[in-house]
């Protein structure tokens, strides 16, 4: 993720001195960090020296971010062995199947309607793990942050990519409780 108004900061390998990178091969260059995927936990911030006017970032965790022998790679380390959120078990066509089934299921119901944006807008792995009927299931209820991150729930500007300021009504403006799906309903748990 470019971080805007921001540039780079690497270590001369020859002296150990800071450097400031503002342009690579006559090109102009920003900084970039990388979100840590769930399960691992960053080891080291991206470095960066903010130019003048340049916006406020949302307070997120920015990792590290390097280029190397030809890859990308991020500073962490992973916490977590459960692989629930493991981006190889996740195959788009059983999504778009299995989201199709869920609406066909409970139509007009909001919770899955804003679950399928998740899902499918945001690539957002616990809604996509819900339709697959795995693991866990979000519930969207956040209706602000500061965020200007695609993939957060938060306000957004006209015509930006990322979710709603409202995922859902308040209980003052419903006029019935939505139908839950299977999935997280009291008959299928046997518990709330």
């Amino acid at each position: 993720m470019m971080l805007p108004g921001r540039h780079a900061v690497g270590i001369d390998p020859v002296t150990g001195e800071r450097v400031v990178f503002s342009s690579w091969k006559g090109e102009p260059v920003y900084a970039a960090s990388v979100f840590m995927a769930p399960a691992h936990t960053q080891s080291h911030r991206a470095a960066y020296v903010a130019g003048p006017g340049s916006p406020a970032l949302p307070l997120y965790a920015y990792t590290a971010l390097a280029f190397a022998e030809g890859g990308f790679y991020a500073s962490g380390v992973r916490v977590d062995s459960d692989p629930r959120q493991d981006p190889w078990r996740f195959n788009r066509g059983e999504i778009d199947r299995s989201v199709a089934q869920t609406l066909d299921d409970f139509p007009g119901n909001r919770l899955v309607e804003q679950l399928k944006k998740c899902a499918l807008v945001y690539n957002c792995r616990a809604a996509q793990n819900f339709f697959l009927g795995r693991h866990e299931a979000p519930l969207p209820t956040s209706v602000a942050c500061n965020s200007r991150v695609s993939g957060v729930s938060r306000s957004r500007k006209t015509g930006s990519s990322g979710p709603p300021t409202t995922v859902l009504v308040s209980p003052r403006r419903r006029k019935k409780s939505p139908r839950l799906p299977r999935a997280i309903s009291r008959e299928s748990t046997g518990r709330w």
